[in-house]
């Protein structure tokens, strides 16, 4: 398997601090109207510059990518006793903050952050754990959501961004069953330029 910056630009993207961020990521919309809705989504445009911030609070870069193979994406996107179980678990054990990306073949990439309730209430102004995540194949964007987590579920926002006939609340659940798989179990990690990557 080889990742690179160019297979997985967001992996690149991700990376940077508030001193080495460049002031416009190249990114490609797929079409005039998903550009006027990514310029008007807030939730969005803070996204990658709060990565920046918590990278350079943490004086690296602190970001969880991890890497999906075919077998575990079929069973992350479509095994619903397997979703139903890391779901469950991932209400049911202590939310850890944290940000980075989700890698699977042909350059397909989720760039998530989940916030902890105090950032989340300081950032945000909201109670629960504010979830961000957006969708892009290498460095096209494809879509975008943004929710909060509490003892009720996830109240997903209604900024999301869809393509592709993504179901309301599918960016989300996909994150979240993938960081609940991998929540305390030891993966091989795959060495990349000067990431590394969980591999699932």
């Amino acid at each position: 398997m080889k990742i690179t910056y160019h297979s997985y630009p967001m992996l690149l993207h991700t990376s940077f601090d508030k001193e080495n961020a460049p002031d416009v990521l190249p990114f490609v919309m797929p079409d005039e109207k998903t550009i006027k809705k990514v310029q008007a989504n807030k939730g969005f445009q803070q996204l990658l510059p709060t990565i920046a911030i918590k990278n350079t609070v943490a004086g690296k870069n602190a970001t969880t990518n991890i890497y999906l193979s075919d077998t575990t994406f079929q069973k992350v996107e479509y095994d619903e006793y397997f979703r139903n179980t890391q779901f469950r678990q991932f209400f049911t054990s202590s939310i850890k903050p944290k940000y980075g990306t989700i890698l699977m073949k042909e350059g397909a990439t989720y760039v998530y952050m989940l916030l902890s309730k105090q950032e989340t209430k300081g950032l945000k102004n909201l109670d629960g754990c504010y979830i961000a995540v957006a969708l892009f194949i290498r460095d096209v964007f494809l879509g975008f959501e943004e929710g909060v987590i509490t003892n009720n579920g996830i109240e997903v926002n209604q900024t999301g961004i869809y393509n592709g006939g993504m179901d309301i609340g599918g960016y989300i659940s996909f994150v979240i069953i993938t960081l609940s798989h991998a929540e305390g179990k030891t993966f091989k990690l795959v060495e990349c330029v000067s990431e590394k990557i969980i591999s699932l």
